[in-house]
């Protein structure tokens, strides 16, 4: 396959997904969000340019915010190799009303059965009962839930 005008051969290919040293758990992801946002890990500017970034995502509307109300969310989507590989990822930050925090959540995907809408599908309904879950205890994503 063409990478970025890179070749890249199958054994090349496998040798980076056979390497544990370039990868991360959801749990490790969404601490590493929180981390962001509840302790400084960067400058104040540079923790306000990330998260600008991460709230202007585009690509992620079929995932983590596809079955939720219009609330603000900032994410980072992912692919990992080729479609075909079926490696998704979406971690996403979700601010909940009235300045009451955040809710972070990571939801990585493997499954070479479903195509790729299939696997965005996946991701955002994943999204959404992990919410339903939380509301439970938690009023204010109720509150989101609910609009």
């Amino acid at each position: 396959e063409e990478i970025n005008n890179i070749s890249v051969t199958p054994k090349m290919a496998q040798a980076f997904f056979n390497d544990e040293r370039d990868s991360i758990t959801p749990r490790a992801m969404s601490q590493l969000i929180t981390r962001l946002v509840y302790r400084p890990l960067l400058s104040p500017k540079s923790t306000m340019l990330l998260m600008d970034m991460l709230y202007q995502c585009k690509t992620g509307y079929k995932r983590i915010p596809a079955f939720l109300p219009r609330v603000l969310i900032g994410q980072k989507t992912g692919v990992l190799g080729s479609w075909r590989q079926g490696i998704m990822a979406d971690v996403g930050i979700i601010k909940l009303p009235t300045n009451k925090g955040h809710v972070v959540l990571s939801v990585f995907l493997k499954s070479k059965k479903s195509n790729y809408q299939e696997r965005e599908r996946a991701v955002g309904l994943t999204a959404r009962i992990a919410l339903e879950q939380l509301a439970t205890v938690c009023p204010q994503v109720k509150l989101i839930l609910d609009e």
